[in-house]
C-alpha cells in the first residue's frame, strides 16, 4: 500500500468511488442512477491513453499485469481535457515485450475480520510472433473479496411520524388496511461479496524503425452484492449493531465493459505523431432496496404499505458506449 499525499477515494461501493485529489473532487451519493444523473467527475480516470471517466461511475479497472498507475496532480484539462480539473488517475499497461517469452502467475488468499474469505489470480504470459516485428501479450484474472457486512432480520410498517404519510392521503394517520412487511427471507451474513473476473490482450506490431501499432482489446466483469455502508440505525431510529443492515430485498451492482483501443505512433521527419482511439461499451445493472425512504418527505413509494404487491426494490440499467 502506497500513501498518496493529497490523494483521497471516497467509497460508496465497487464501481462507484469518488476520487479527490488536493481536496477537488466531486461528490456523488451511491444511488441507482447516479451514472446518468451526478455530475461530471473532477479527478479524470484514464486506461493508457483512453478516458474512462463518467459521472459517478469511474471505470472500476481491476489492477493486473500493469506497468504502473500514474497520479496527476490538476489542472490537467490542457493534456487530459473535460474531468480533468482537480487531476488524472492513469492505469499504464504492461505492452508487448517483441523479443522476450515469459509466462507468471499469481495467487493468493486472505481472510476478511468479522467476514468471509478471499481469494485471487491471475496468469500473464507474453509471447513474440514474429522476431523483432509481432508481440502478443495477455492476462486473465478473478477475485472474489467476501463480505462483511450482515442483513440482520426487521420488520417495517408505516408510521404516523412518516414524513410522506400525507402520500397516502391518510390525513397523517395510518391507514387501517396499512400492511406488515419483513425481511426474513433475504436474512444472511456477509452478504457484500465482489467478483472480478476479466481478461485483456494486446498486440504489438513494429512496422518499421519509426513507426509502431499497438492493439488492444480487454473484457471485465464486476458483480458486487449487497451493500457497502453499515447502518448505524433503523428507520425509527433505533441503532443496529455494527456492520449490520436491515434491507428487505436483494441488492446488487452488475458491471460489465469491453473495451477496443488502437495506438499508433512514429515519426514524420521531425515531428513526433500519436494517434490513440478507443470505443468502449459498458453496462451497469444495479438493484437496491428503498424500503427505508418511505420514512421520506418526497417518496413516491410511500404507496407501498398499502399496495403489498408493488416491489419496494429499485433498479436501474445503463449502457454507456463512449469512443
Amino acid at each position: 500500500m502506497i500513501d498518496l499525499p493529497g490523494v483521497t477515494a471516497h467509497g460508496v461501493g465497487p464501481g462507484q468511488n469518488n476520487i479527490y485529489i488536493r481536496g477537488l473532487g466531486t461528490a456523488a451519493s451511491g444511488i441507482q442512477g447516479s451514472g446518468g444523473a451526478a455530475a461530471f467527475p473532477n479527478v479524470a480516470v484514464y486506461l493508457d491513453d483512453q478516458s474512462v471517466q463518467l459521472p459517478s461511475r469511474n471505470l472500476d479497472i481491476y489492477a493486473a499485469d500493469l506497468e504502473r498507475i500514474e497520479i496527476l496532480e490538476g489542472p490537467q484539462g490542457t493534456l487530459f481535457g473535460a474531468g480533468a480539473e482537480a487531476g488524472v488517475v492513469r492505469y499504464i499497461t504492461n505492452k508487448p515485450k517483441l523479443n522476450v517469452t515469459e509466462a507468471m502467475v499469481n495467487a493468493g488468499y486472505a481472510t476478511t475480520a468479522h467476514g468471509d474469505q478471499s481469494s485471487n489470480g491471475d496468469a500473464t504470459i507474453n509471447l513474440p510472433i514474429i522476431v523483432d516485428t509481432l508481440a502478443v501479450r495477455g492476462v486473465i484474472y478473478n477475485e472474489k473479496r467476501g463480505g462483511y457486512i450482515n442483513n440482520i432480520p426487521a420488520t417495517f410498517a408505516r408510521a404516523a411520524t412518516d414524513l410522506g404519510i400525507h402520500y397516502a392521503n391518510a390525513a397523517g394517520q395510518v391507514p387501517a388496511n396499512s400492511v406488515v412487511i419483513n425481511n426474513f427471507n433475504v436474512v444472511a451474513n456477509d452478504i457484500n461479496p465482489v467478483t472480478y473476473t476479466g481478461m485483456r490482450v494486446e498486440a504489438l506490431y513494429r512496422i518499421n524503425e519509426a513507426w509502431n501499432a499497438l492493439l488492444t482489446q480487454s473484457y471485465q466483469t464486476m458483480e458486487a452484492d449487497g451493500v457497502f455502508a453499515e447502518m448505524a440505525a433503523n428507520s425509527l431510529g433505533e441503532p443496529l449493531t455494527d456492520l449490520s443492515v436491515q434491507l428487505y430485498n436483494p441488492s446488487y451492482n452488475k458491471d460489465k465493459f469491453e473495451n477496443t483501443a488502437l495506438t499508433i505512433d512514429g515519426r514524420i521527419g521531425a515531428l513526433k505523431v500519436l494517434y490513440a482511439g478507443a470505443y468502449l461499451v459498458r453496462n451497469i445493472e444495479q438493484v437496491q432496496d428503498y424500503t427505508s425512504y418511505a420514512r421520506g418527505p418526497n417518496v413516491d413509494c410511500d404507496c407501498a404499505m398499502l399496495h403489498p404487491k408493488l416491489d419496494l426494490a429499485g433498479s436501474g440499467a445503463q449502457h454507456s458506449p463512449k469512443s
